[in-house]
């Protein structure tokens, strides 16, 4: 009897570590043809380490989106111009590329006005309701060290001088590209990608 249970118990055992084993295979597997795809784009530098709040009032840093290619984009919910028109063309790359090896993070680059409730009902507003894709506020000194120095955009004097550039990370979020989403040519080139990442 008690030769029984000891082999249930390591058959268990044994089923386990398989089972843990061929999802660490998978992850590399989706990695390692991730990183074929990306191999053609300059690896520019890597993300430094930030933090925030989300439009949910849940805590987010760069930790949350390594593992995936991440899009990210800055913007400010009062914004009446260039925001709007870059979050709908965001908006609709979201809905047509639904693999969930693909994350979005947009970051506030208006702190003090954007709270976390200014951000949850711009969300509801515009009907933002992909849970891959984040709204981030940051402090804005950690702001802008993170634009100016961390992904090279932004002004120190006027941080509503916002890139318009979509910027995508790898897995290890190390920026690989920038993207101008109101330049035809660039933005087609950013839908193939995708494309490309959502196929494997």
């Amino acid at each position: 009897m008690k030769i029984a249970i000891v082999l249930k118990n390591l058959a268990f055992y044994l089923c386990t570590l398989i089972l843990l084993f061929v999802i660490g295979c998978s992850q590399d597997t989706n990695q390692d043809t991730n990183s074929k795809i990306l191999e053609n784009l300059p690896n520019i530098k890597k993300v430094p380490s930030f933090s925030g709040m989300l439009d949910n009032g849940k805590a987010f840093s760069e930790k949350d989106i390594q593992g995936s290619i991440t899009i990210v984009s800055f913007f400010f919910a009062s914004c009446s111009d260039i925001c709007p028109r870059m979050n709908t063309i965001l908006a609709d790359i979201v809905t047509r590329h639904t693999s969930k090896k693909l994350s979005f993070v947009s970051i506030t680059v208006d702190p003090e006005n954007d709270t976390i409730q200014a951000l949850e009902k711009y969300k509801k507003k515009f009907n933002y309701n992909d849970s891959r894709w984040n709204f981030l506020r940051i402090e804005k000194d950690s702001l802008l060290t993170l634009t100016i120095n961390g992904f090279m955009v932004g002004s120190s004097d006027n941080p509503a001088n916002h890139s318009a550039r979509f910027i995508v990370l790898d897995e290890k979020s190390q920026i690989r590209a920038y993207y101008d989403p109101f330049d035809k040519q660039k933005l087609r080139e950013l839908e193939n990608l995708l494309s490309e990442i959502s196929k494997k």
